[in-house]
């Protein structure tokens, strides 16, 4: 890193000059599971500015470059316009939580503490949501007093683990109406599930809280149902998932999928697994087109290829 600046002028109206420059760089954001670099970037400081002729982060393959600046109007209390866009940018890799990779183009103004995200259209590929970590995932917001009790902020500052300014920064951000466009290889998974989704959301942040508004196709994939050690793959066709904008994130699921069951009587048919209900409390539901099977016989003939009632006292 290199800074060469000068300043004059009052607190409320510096005159700067200058340059800065960064080579070969690197960040790590443990609360997002990313290590971005190398970064790149060149800026110049003029009157009350620092202008970003370039800045590059990641390599040619995936990237993100940025231009625009920072306008210190009032010393202390920087404001931002950028321009913003990323290629095949790997923006979270939360292990068994959230990996996006993201290209488009994004606009981000406002105070530096208390920014604003704006954009056309953003696409993510190859990533993965996993919806059993998002449901289980229990978080402990350390700001909270009801919480001093219970943490130990010598040992966290030790470790490296306070919130410190990235935290506070992606805590402050605020997005509005940024449409965001699934694309290809982006899968909802989960130890039972495996679903690939397509689809068009709007994404919106207040503080803390996301809202998603929209709805994702599931055009293929598989689903596994387990009845204690026995367990039978499912082949998902179709289904949806739709999000209302409400601050819980908790979509509506409609989602289908079948297996072929042989019988011992070397008979075939479908069952259809059709799972409902919302993603923190999906239902599953089991049919047989075409046949007039109960519930329990379905189930008996996808174990064990015969009904309830030619079971024997051993099964």
């Amino acid at each position: 890193l290199s800074l060469d600046v000068s300043g004059s002028g009052t607190w409320n109206a510096p005159q700067l000059r200058g340059q800065f420059a960064i080579h070969d760089g690197n960040v790590d954001l443990p609360s997002l599971g990313v290590r971005y670099g190398p970064i790149n970037a060149h800026a110049r400081f003029v009157a009350d500015s620092m202008v970003i002729d370039s800045m590059v982060v990641g390599d040619d393959d995936a990237n993100l470059s940025v231009k625009g600046g920072l306008r210190f109007a009032h010393l202390s209390q920087p404001t931002m316009d950028l321009q913003i866009r990323a290629r095949s940018f790997l923006a979270i890799d939360a292990l068994s939580f959230l990996t996006i990779r993201a290209s488009g183009n994004v606009h981000m103004t406002g105070p530096l503490l208390q920014p604003v995200l704006t954009g056309n259209r953003l696409t993510i590929t190859r990533s993965v949501i996993y919806f059993t970590d998002l449901v289980t995932k229990d978080v402990i917001d350390l700001e909270d007093p009801e919480n001093a009790a219970l943490i130990d902020t010598v040992a966290l500052r030790r470790q490296g683990l306070k919130n410190e300014f990235s935290n506070r920064f992606l805590d402050s951000l605020r997005i509005v109406g940024l449409p965001l466009h699934v694309g290809t290889d982006v899968w909802l998974r989960s130890a039972q599930a495996n679903i690939e989704l397509d689809g068009d959301l709007t994404v919106d942040k207040d503080r803390k809280a996301y809202f998603l508004t929209g709805q994702l196709n599931a055009d293929r994939g598989t689903y596994t149902l387990q009845v204690g050690p026995i367990s039978r793959d499912f082949s998902v066709d179709q289904g949806t998932v739709r999000y209302f904008g409400t601050a819980d994130n908790n979509p509506d699921l409609q989602i289908q999928a079948y297996h072929q069951v042989r019988t011992v009587d070397g008979d075939d048919f479908n069952v259809i697994a059709t799972i409902t209900g919302q993603i923190r409390a999906p239902k599953v539901t089991l049919t047989a087109p075409g046949r007039d099977i109960s519930p329990r016989d379905i189930v008996s003939y996808l174990l064990f290829g015969r009904s309830e009632f030619q079971l024997t006292g051993s099964q």
